[in-house]
């Protein structure tokens, strides 16, 4: 519960690209300020138009189910690139959010991310064709 208030009221979202992006394959972003994870739970989230999935207006079990068939887990792979040239993997386990708005997919690691480092470049390598996304990452103050 506490976890759930903090990310509630200090939720950090920033906007990675300027205007919508469509890639397969790769795409590399280097960071105007270097991104810092103020807790382990940070994320990167790749923002889809509604529409891009099938469920849309037969409810939300229904927009999942879309989701999950479209997007299968495993098929979209980030990275954080720190300073050091080292890098963190962040993966599409199959977890996402839906707005009124948009389908964000939900890219992680298990471990989670560290704290101390800074990173300065994202990149996102996917199986499969992405149109007009936007990617953010995300993050809380504890």
């Amino acid at each position: 519960m506490k976890t759930f208030l903090a990310a509630l009221l200090f939720a950090n979202t920033v906007l990675l690209t300027h205007h919508p992006v469509s890639f397969k394959g790769r795409i590399e972003l280097v960071a105007e300020k270097p991104l810092r994870a103020l807790s382990s739970g940070a994320d990167i989230e790749i923002g889809l138009p509604l529409a891009s999935t099938s469920g849309k207006g037969r409810g939300l079990l229904a927009e999942w189910n879309a989701i999950k068939t479209s997007f299968p887990a495993g098929t979209i792979v980030g990275y954080l690139v720190d300073e050091d040239g080292k890098t963190i993997t962040l993966t599409y386990r199959g977890h996402s959010s839906i707005s009124n708005n948009d389908v964000r997919l939900l890219l992680d690691n298990k471990s989670g991310i560290p704290t101390d480092k800074l990173f300065s470049k994202i990149i996102i390598e996917s199986e499969m064709q992405l149109n007009d996304i936007n990617i953010y990452w995300r993050d809380y103050k504890k």
